[in-house]
């Protein structure tokens, strides 16, 4: 994983006072991404992914063969879960927690 590698390379020899805070801080970071995952139900995810796109709303709806108000349904949990309330947050939340690549 990232954190392995991560602390792997922040080793204790070379920064044993860091080490436990940084350890501390990525297993967090982890357990959040986790339960975020687990959290989104797996049409969330798809409709997280799809926020990432230069597609509208619409789009994305008929896209993935849903209502426009299931779209925005789904959107709304996404944004409660990410505790955002936009889209272009929800997307930055989403990549910071790695829960989607960059569509780039």
């Amino acid at each position: 994983s990232a954190t392995a590698k991560l602390l792997a390379d922040v080793s204790k020899a070379n920064y044993p006072k860091l080490y436990p805070q940084l350890q501390s801080a990525l297993q967090g970071v982890e357990q959040k991404q986790q339960s975020l995952t687990e959290a989104l139900s797996e049409r969330e995810q798809q409709v997280l992914e799809q926020l990432d796109t230069s597609l509208t709303g619409p789009e994305i709806a008929d896209k993935l063969f849903i209502s426009m108000n299931t779209f925005r349904t789904h959107s709304k949990n996404i944004y409660t879960k990410l505790g955002v309330n936009s889209r272009r947050s929800a997307v930055a939340a989403a990549q910071s927690l790695g829960l989607i690549t960059s569509a780039v």
